[in-house]
């Protein structure tokens, strides 16, 4: 963030973009879920956790271009993505069961974090747009990561970036507990507060 803020932008803000718009351009994407980080809001040194609610803000390149990412994909959600007037697209009702209907798959993936896992349940996802752009998408909740990368047609790598998610996040367990209503490990977890 401090020592590079222009590349900073670049990832975060484009990256988003390019991501958004591969997915705009595409016929075979139904849905698109953006996971993002709690940085994009304004930080009042709260002692919980922040809510979609809180005003968008930051005070660092890092938080802003995070914020900034965050106001690209509602102008895209709105724009292309909404149902309704003006827009095309699908509900957000519609994206809830598409990634149900990814992590009750029975396929897994290899996610290589060095010593390598089968991530089950996990989510890895393939975008392949217009201009033969390719987005990979990779959600391991053994891991603890979320990793997106995107290359061009010749392979060469336009974006990555990723990080360690809380899996104990409310939103995370959540899911897998309406994704796998039958796995007594799963539904014995514990969905935090805030």
């Amino acid at each position: 963030g401090y020592v590079a803020p222009v590349d900073t932008f670049a990832t975060n803000v484009m990256g988003t973009v390019n991501v958004l718009e591969a997915v705009r351009q595409s016929d075979s994407v139904r849905v698109l879920v953006n996971v993002t980080t709690d940085k994009c809001y304004e930080n009042k040194e709260w002692l919980w956790g922040y809510r979609e609610n809180e005003p968008m803000g930051g005070r660092d390149p890092y938080s802003a271009s995070k914020a900034c990412a965050e106001l690209a994909t509602t102008a895209y959600r709105e724009s292309y993505f909404a149902a309704g007037e003006g827009a095309t697209g699908t509900t957000p009702a519609d994206a809830k069961k598409r990634v149900r209907d990814i992590l009750a798959s029975d396929d897994s993936y290899l996610f290589g974090t060095g010593k390598g896992c089968l991530m089950r349940p996990g989510v890895a996802i393939r975008l392949t747009g217009a201009d033969k752009t390719v987005v990979n998408i990779i959600l391991c909740y053994e891991c603890q990561v979320l990793a997106v990368t995107v290359r061009d047609a010749a392979g060469k790598e336009l974006h990555e970036s990723g990080g360690v998610f809380d899996p104990a996040e409310a939103a995370l367990v959540k899911l897998a507990k309406d994704a796998f209503p039958d796995d007594k490990e799963i539904q014995g977890l514990k969905e935090s507060e805030g």
